[in-house]
């Protein structure tokens, strides 16, 4: 299958939920991409932390959100 599956990650429980989905339904680690939640740099950076270190731990792909440290909050800049 091609499909992946993308998931924002604010705190330990969002990471819970994501495990759980992944046994349920038997998805590979290396379809599963997490990003941090955030709407500016600073809210990205609080939670890249926790993302970064799941995703290295369980091997997952961690995605940024370019967009928001390249254009801030502009709405529909992308």
């Amino acid at each position: 299958s091609k499909a992946l599956f993308k998931f924002v990650i604010m705190n330990e429980r969002d990471i819970k939920e994501v495990q759980a989905i992944q046994e349920r339904f038997n998805i590979p680690a290396g379809k599963i991409l997490l990003m941090p939640e955030g709407r500016t740099e600073e809210e990205i950076k609080e939670h890249a932390k926790i993302v970064v270190d799941t995703c290295m731990s369980n091997g997952y792909t961690f995605c940024n959100r370019l967009h928001i440290w390249l254009w801030g909050g502009e709405a529909r800049r992308v």
